[in-house]
């Protein structure tokens, strides 16, 4: 990620930002570890050992797991869908915290923030009351950017990874049909309670599609903010 980095004057913003890509970097080092473990580790041998939260306290009180079971997740794909899955919640999370921090550095009034983010483009009107465009739209309006975050391939983009999260942490997983306005095209087939599956290539989009927007966003901002 040392392409991200960037050398700003604003030493508030220098600080979240930095904080921002050192997060990010973390949740894709704990991602890549995971995919090491899932296609090299051998637990042949160790199948009945059992694995604890903790040692601190009796077996009523901890969560344990055998060897075996981890085994059998892997086995069935199960344990890739579960690290993808928790990987992209913490992706977004991190850039919804990153954005509550950027709009309380720049004072952006909160009359601004309550207005949903809306744009206009193909002849068509769209708008989202989503914190998180709400803030990346309230920061441009405010200090009267034209950035490619607030066009309609980042904000479908956008608006398509926050339902994805929604749909992992409100509803187990699981294709909700009343996100489907808001979803991605590959969705289309999906069926209402059918089990999100998350790809490869998915990660990976979301990491440098997330940092590639906030890295020039960012910028711009600090340009903004210069007498």
């Amino acid at each position: 990620m040392s392409n991200n980095f960037l050398k700003l004057r604003n030493k508030s913003i220098q600080k979240i930002y930095d904080s921002y890509l050192y997060a990010m970097n973390q949740i894709m080092t704990f991602y890549l570890s995971c995919v090491v473990f899932d296609e090299h580790a051998v637990l042949t041998d160790v199948e009945d050992y059992s694995i604890r939260a903790s040692y601190n306290f009796c077996d009523e009180f901890t969560t344990i797991k055998k060897v075996k079971d981890v085994k059998n997740l892997i086995e069935n794909n199960t344990f890739q869908q579960l690290y993808r899955k928790q990987t992209l919640v913490s992706q977004i999370s991190i850039l919804e915290y990153y954005f509550s921090k950027l709009v309380k550095i720049l004072r952006v009034p909160k009359s601004e923030l309550e207005k949903p983010a809306e744009l206009s483009e193909y002849g068509m009107n769209f708008f989202s009351k989503n914190a998180t465009l709400c803030r990346i739209h309230a920061i441009a309006r405010v200090y009267k950017i034209d950035s490619v975050i607030t066009k309609y391939q980042a904000f479908s983009a956008l608006q398509g990874y926050i339902n994805t999260r929604n749909m992992i942490v409100h509803n187990q997983g699981s294709f909700d049909k009343k996100y489907k306005g808001k979803a991605y095209v590959y969705w289309k087939k999906y069926f209402h309670g059918q089990k999100l599956m998350i790809s490869e290539n998915m990660i990976d989009d979301i990491c440098f599609f997330l940092n590639d927007h906030v890295k020039v966003f960012t910028k711009e901002i600090d340009s903004a903010l210069i007498p």
